[in-house]
């Protein structure tokens, strides 16, 4: 059951300024906050601006709905006028009216709790509202609310232009938040985009990297040595492979400690990744045991670059008193062999070198 609260004929923009203060009161005698105060003022302006503008006048009332499980505000706006063309369109926001009829009524529908709209040739009723909660009606007195809304002065417009200035202002600064907050999270979110690619980075070089001496491991070996015997036998090209073993290593790890042993590794594929090219590789295999994939390059060229990895660790110095020398095993990929044969054939070569008198690059 609905109870009639204040009603006013509108035709002209001091009715609107009128109908939207008492909009105003009503909100503030029910008790809403000060953002739905604005919304419900920016409803009735909306709505009635398009009853004076396009229908040249017409009624708004304001209601109490007094339904126990759903009381609310109810407010109607009806015209004479000749109707809102393409209404359901405006409200889906599909169309764009060319004379302004009918502006603001999709704005409105989305900031009220209710909303509903009848339009034909005979005129529109726009019936909107929002819905009350037990909070706000508990003490509720409507005769009371009744009398100050009839009393209120009509004539005082001066005081709703200020206060619909102080909205513009609130909504100018709040908009200045909203923008600082995206700005802020906008920001925070890029730092957590580059912080999830520096963390797939490090998970990815820790799932194919050695994480002592930052040579690749032998999933990645697997991988890389079979992709690259694909590209060498569609396009004709050389690879080679080259095995390579510190000497004695486990005299040093005796003698001089782990962790001796540890930076030796480490010098020793600093100074490979040095011997080689970009486009090669470098694996640890195992161990004091590393895996060197030379692409483009033949057996004899392999040899070359073994034997500079050799000389190069046979004249560093590393800080202990026992001279660190290396024995590379290396061999050429033969098509259509496997990539685990040319690893076989390069063990071989490896173990060649160290049987006879460690310190030396084999080539078979």
């Amino acid at each position: 059951m609905k109870e009639l609260l204040f009603s006013l004929l509108i035709n002209n923009e001091l009715d609107l300024v009128i109908a939207r203060k008492k909009a105003r009161k009503i909100a503030n005698l029910l008790n809403f906050d000060y953002i739905n105060e604005i919304k419900l003022a920016t409803a009735v302006s909306e709505i009635t601006r398009n009853a004076i503008k396009y229908a040249g006048g017409g009624i708004i009332e304001f209601y109490f709905d007094k339904l126990d499980y759903n009381p609310k505000l109810v407010i109607i706006v009806s015209d004479k006028g000749k109707g809102i063309k393409n209404v359901d369109d405006i409200l889906n926001n599909n169309f764009i009216s060319t004379n302004g009829m009918g502006r603001g009524i999709a704005g409105t529908k989305n900031i009220m709790d209710f909303f509903h709209i009848e339009t034909s040739d005979n005129g529109t009723t726009v019936v909107f509202g929002k819905n009350l909660t037990n909070e706000q009606i508990k003490s509720l007195d409507l005769e009371k609310i009744k009398i100050i809304i009839a009393t209120d002065q009509p004539e005082n417009v001066v005081e709703e232009l200020l206060a619909q200035n102080k909205e513009i202002l609130k909504t100018l600064e709040e908009i200045n938040r909203k923008k600082k907050e995206l700005e802020e999270l906008n920001i925070s979110l890029l730092k957590t985009n580059n912080n999830l690619l520096q963390t797939q980075t490090l998970l990815k070089e820790l799932a194919t990297k050695d994480p002592l001496t930052g040579a690749f491991n032998r999933l990645k070996l697997d991988e890389t040595l079979n992709y690259e015997i694909n590209l060498a036998q569609r396009y004709g090209d050389f690879l080679s492979v080259i095995m390579l073993d510190i000497d004695f290593f486990k005299k040093i790890n005796d003698t001089y400690g782990h962790q001796t042993g540890d930076q030796v590794l480490k010098r020793i594929a600093e100074i490979v990744n040095r011997c080689i090219r970009k486009t090669d590789f470098l694996f640890r295999y195992g161990g004091e045991e590393f895996c060197i994939l030379l692409t483009k390059t033949d057996g004899e060229k392999a040899y070359i670059v073994a034997e500079r990895i050799r000389t190069t660790i046979e004249n560093t110095y590393f800080e202990i008193p026992a001279q660190i020398t290396v024995s590379l095993g290396l061999t050429q990929y033969k098509h259509p062999e496997s990539y685990h044969e040319t690893i076989k054939r390069a063990d071989s070569a490896l173990y060649i070198a160290k049987n006879t008198g460690r310190n030396r690059a084999v080539l078979i």
